[in-house]
């Protein structure tokens, strides 16, 4: 959390978007990702990756899935692995 000039506490980008996943709007997932720094980007393409499969976006989850999978990050590979077969699956 940080503060604004007012003093009053705001939530960081990846938190709004933890929320809303955790809310299931996933329209907002994908803004508040965006806002991420640079620090965060595996987890952000993590998050949009099934905030997209969540929309029925499977095209698009599975690129970022696939990209996770390829960056070989022992945190991200494994989960993105699975879910890139899901996105291969629902899409026939």
């Amino acid at each position: 959390i940080r503060s604004t000039p007012s003093g009053t506490a705001t939530a960081s980008p990846m938190q709004r978007a933890r929320d809303a996943y955790k809310a299931g709007d996933f329209d907002t997932v994908l803004s508040a990702t965006s806002e991420a720094d640079s620090t965060r980007r595996e987890a952000a393409d993590f998050l949009n990756a099934n905030a997209l499969f969540h929309l029925k976006r499977f095209a698009e989850a599975e690129t970022l899935f696939e990209k996770l999978v390829r960056s070989g990050s022992p945190q991200y590979r494994h989960p993105a692995d699975w879910s890139l077969l899901l996105c291969r699956l629902a899409q026939g």
